[in-house]
């Protein structure tokens, strides 16, 4: 079955704050715990309502995700194949360095916190391999890379859980342009 880490609750509670949400919680021993997420209402107004966004990209790129949450992976990638690009997942770190390739992929996506490895570690052995493809990081945890030596000059970019799809999409455009200048 699926395993978690334990930040999903924190990440739902920061994000219904800072939406102007709350949370409540009601739980009794021995027979669960119920969650309530109470949203703000509002209406908006006709000029905020937007058509649908269709995200593609100029070119379809092969994108390598790794994550040890399989439904973090499935998310990713359906986003991502949707898109048109070519995406190989991988629940373990140490399969994921086994396989790669450098010049294989355009992009490479790494979790920060899986069990066997770190995604920092990963990426340092990802990038000795290969020093041009963009490296996107992804975490519940804040990420500084400008105040981490570890991952400075390492990692291309960060992204925080949880992310929309706009914040994804601007993350890949954003390392495929960095790609193309390397």
């Amino acid at each position: 079955g699926m395993k978690y880490s334990g930040h999903g609750m924190g990440q739902i509670y920061g994000s219904m704050l800072r939406h102007g949400g709350s949370v409540e919680v009601d739980s009794v021993y021995g027979r669960g715990t119920g969650v309530k997420l109470i949203f703000p209402g509002y209406e908006p107004h006709e000029d905020e309502i937007k058509p649908d966004i269709v995200y593609t990209h100029k070119q379809a790129a092969r994108i390598l995700v790794i994550d040890d949450e399989e439904y973090i992976l499935n998310g990713v990638e359906g986003i991502l194949s949707n898109q048109g690009h070519k995406i190989d997942t991988y629940q373990s770190a140490l399969m994921a360095l086994k396989i790669y390739q450098p010049g294989k992929y355009d992009v490479v996506i790494i979790d920060m916190g899986m069990p066997e490895m770190s995604g920092k570690e990963l990426a340092k052995k990802i990038r000795a391999m290969d020093s041009i493809v963009p490296i996107i990081i992804f975490s519940g945890w804040a990420i500084y890379l400008d105040d981490d030596p570890d991952l400075k000059g390492i990692i291309d970019i960060k992204l925080t859980k949880p992310f929309t799809l706009d914040e994804l999409s601007a993350s890949i455009s954003q390392a495929l342009s960095l790609k193309k200048s390397r």
